[in-house]
């Protein structure tokens, strides 16, 4: 509703006019450039985002590889104590009276099998 004595309708004082006296021509190129300038911006930090989001991800990857790595990772004399024990446990398994973790039966071979087949 427009005032009383006034010639204005409502809509008209809803018209933005180019605030350069170069004419109205400009408007729409400057709304544009300012448009483009904002998408421009929003796609760079939705780029940024993306980026730093894979970043940290293969970083978090890489370090719970390299703990793993690590944790995994088992010293060489620690290797030959294991494997020092674990022949001492099967020569203690086979003697007669030796007491060991590992059970053991000694089986020999007295014949060594043809392949054809029959016992």
């Amino acid at each position: 509703m427009a005032a009383a004595g006034s010639d204005v309708q409502p809509f008209e004082r809803l018209t933005i006019e180019p605030a350069t006296s170069s004419g109205p021509s400009q408007f729409p190129w400057r709304t544009a450039s300012i448009l483009a300038a904002g998408a421009a911006t929003a796609a760079a930090g939705w780029w940024f985002l993306r980026w730093q989001y894979r970043y940290v991800k293969r970083a978090r990857r890489k370090l719970l590889l390299s703990n793993y790595r690590e944790s995994m990772l088992v010293p060489v004399e620690h290797l030959q104590q294991i494997r020092d024990e674990f022949h001492r446990q099967l020569e203690a398994g086979l003697t007669a009276g030796g007491r060991s973790s590992l059970l053991m039966l000694p089986t020999m071979v007295d014949v060594l099998p043809s392949g054809c087949g029959a016992i």
